[in-house]
């Protein structure tokens, strides 16, 4: 019998090769069946020695993996203590803001200067003496910071653009907030961490509605990776919306219905627990009418006989922020009885009465119970979509919108399922280090910005800059805004919103208007007369004479404006002094901790690896053994020879 010996085979079919599978002694007395058998014995003996061999290699991975993760945690404890002392010195700041604010206040509650203007919330065209005939709504509303959000289409991609417009008698200081920047690699590698989503959940609900961008069942390049049993965790050191001892487990996948694609809007009127929307008006997209006058309309019962008029249809969905839930939508068309408040057209001196009057409308029954009420508001009119959702075994403790949640797979191994083609380096997760969340990120930095507080993600990979046609350089996939939050206050002015008429004997009235007040007033003119942009800064339309005014002279004064002002001035010089007191400690500490997570974001690189390499050993060592099971199965050998020569 031929002896076959088993050492480092690199090429056992050679026919040379001491230790050749080929090398069976042709004289013994054993059959062609018995002589393949041996040649795949050998040939899995081989590949049980390389599957060992990787199995060790695996193992020396592991171990320096733990070594290094050793070290990590070092950094990670001296990193943590550090970021405790940055607060503390930004903390006095924040609060010195918020008594400059009060001071602001103070003068303004006081009548020593106002932040009141006239601004125009809802206008109208009605049908007047065989003309048409602009109405325009105003309200006196307190002085704020306005912001206007827009989507724009993009080489096919859409994308969220922000533009601000203050009040030039409105104030915006941003808090001070130690802000981090984390990437995939800076994990703790003693745990199994397998992906990172932006998504959404109601507080008592079991339905985690999934981000659709980032969302994919079968776990593609970019997909969300999951498997039923793993835990979702809002926050990996101290979870809220999921406390410690309640993280849920994902016991399966399905669909939640959301609201998108707006179409039109349309007014009506809802109260609070209500599924009944009373139509009094139309919005941006109006099949006819557009000139005629609504008291007209509602005279003609046109709104009962033609409701398709509104665009709404059984199955649109509809909504309106804190009035309506985000997945209503329209499930009959009927018709019922509400009070209307219009301006009444026997009243022409230019500012009228709101009159109110019992009108049949048509009416949206809808899916869900309104959270809020609103009497004339507009509502937006869209598509019903259906976005992925995760289902839990465990409701939500607190409401969590855009929120960054982790799929943690409970494991003893760090690389098991650990996917080795991740890119370690993004998406990037932005939020703020604070007593409870800290030693995060790999850099970190001081802020106050005024922007919004939240926990966001950001394909930092994505962002990039490119020339326009008209020349203009456009950044794609910018840094989203997150910062400490900001005070918003009003330096106030001599300007007092008020409203000028005339009594039976022509005099001029001046009454002092309030904040929430709501005033009529018909344009000047009977032909068109264009209103301008309610959100411009006066807030007052074109051609509205003299209606709505302002004057000088304060309608009463509480306080010492002298002292008030003089209030303002110190409390002012306090922030300044405050902020050169703790700033620059704030700075020194953050930029130690800074460095700190320089070197350690270099190690967590290199551990990053090694929980590559470990995971792609794993596979390949799973692979082996699906191969040298298949060898080891019991089968015939009659008619099985190996080739002697390789064609190429």
């Amino acid at each position: 019998m031929a002896e076959f010996k088993i050492g480092e085979v690199n090429n056992y079919f050679s026919q040379d090769d001491a230790n050749s599978i080929f090398k069976a002694n042709i004289d013994d007395d054993v059959t062609e069946d018995q002589r393949d058998k041996k040649r795949v014995e050998i040939i899995a003996e081989d590949l049980e020695k390389k599957i060992k061999e990787k199995q060790n290699q695996r193992e020396q991975i592991l171990d320096q993996l733990q070594l290094q993760d050793i070290k990590i945690d070092a950094y990670d404890r001296l990193i943590k203590e550090i970021d405790k002392k940055v607060q503390p010195f930004l903390d006095p700041i924040n609060a010195q803001i918020n008594k400059v604010k009060d001071a602001y206040d103070a003068r303004v509650g006081a009548g020593c200067s106002n932040s009141l203007k006239w601004v125009a919330v809802a206008w109208e065209t009605r049908r007047q003496g065989g003309n048409d005939v602009q109405f325009v709504t105003y309200e006196c509303q307190r002085n704020a910071l306005q912001t206007v959000t827009r989507q724009e289409r993009i080489d096919g991609s859409i994308e969220t653009v922000r533009t601000g417009v203050t009040d030039p008698a409105t104030i915006v200081t941003g808090y001070y907030a130690y802000k981090f920047y984390r990437k995939p690699l800076n994990r703790d590698y003693g745990s199994n961490l397998i992906d990172v989503f932006s998504g959404s959940i109601s507080t008592g609900s079991t339905i985690l509605q999934v981000e659709q961008s980032e969302f994919d069942a079968t776990a593609g390049d970019d997909g969300l990776e999951f498997k039923i049993g793993d835990e979702i965790t809002d926050s990996i050191e101290n979870p809220s919306i999921f406390p410690l001892g309640s993280l849920p487990a994902i016991v399966g996948v399905g669909t939640t219905t959301t609201f998108s694609g707006i179409t039109t809007t349309i007014q009506g009127s809802i109260s609070v627990g209500s599924t009944i929307l009373s139509l009094v008006g139309f919005g941006t997209v109006d099949t006819g009418f557009t000139s005629d006058n609504v008291i007209d309309r509602l005279n003609a019962g046109q709104f009962t006989s033609t409701p398709a008029d509104f665009g709404a249809k059984v199955g649109s969905g509809i909504g309106k922020t804190g009035i309506l839930p985000v997945d209503t939508k329209v499930i009959a068309i009927g018709s019922g009885s509400t009070s209307y408040e219009f301006y009444d057209p026997t009243f022409n001196s230019g500012v009228g009465t709101v009159t109110s009057e019992s009108r049949t409308v048509t009416t949206l029954v809808l899916s869900s119970a309104a959270i809020g009420s609103t009497s004339l508001g507009s509502f937006n009119v869209g598509v019903v979509s259906f976005t992925p959702s995760l289902i839990l075994d465990k409701t939500a403790s607190t409401t969590g919108s855009d929120v960054q949640f982790s799929v943690i797979r409970p494991a003893n191994d760090p690389d098991k399922d650990f996917d080795f083609e991740k890119n370690p380096l993004d998406p990037v997760t932005i939020g703020l280090i604070t007593e409870s969340n800290s030693g995060l990120g790999h850099t970190a930095l001081i802020v106050n910005n005024a922007e919004p507080t939240r926990s966001i993600g950001w394909h930092q990979i994505r962002n990039y800059t490119l020339r326009q046609s008209n020349g203009e350089m456009r950044e794609y996939d910018p840094e989203p805004t997150q910062g400490g939050g900001r005070a918003v206050y009003h330096s106030g002015n001599q300007a007092w919103p008020v409203i000028r008429t005339s009594n039976s004997d022509g005099d001029p009235v001046i009454t002092y208007a309030f904040e929430g007040q709501k005033v009529v007033v018909k344009a000047t003119g009977t032909n068109s007369v264009i209103i301008t942009d309610p959100d411009s800064d006066d807030g007052i339309g074109t051609g509205l004479g003299s209606n709505l005014t302002t004057t000088n002279v304060s309608p009463g004064i509480t306080g010492n404006c002298t002292t008030l002002a003089n209030n303002i001035t110190s409390e002012e010089a306090t922030l300044v002094t405050v902020t050169n007191d703790n700033l620059p400690q704030a700075n020194k500490f953050a930029a130690q901790a800074r460095a700190l997570r320089e070197l350690r974001d270099d190690m967590e690189l290199s551990a990053y690896g090694m929980l590559q390499s470990a995971a792609a050993t794993r596979k390949e060592i799973d692979r082996l053994t699906v191969l040298l099971n298949e060898l080891k199965e019991p089968v015939s050998y009659t008619h099985l020879t190996l080739p002697t020569n390789r064609e190429v």
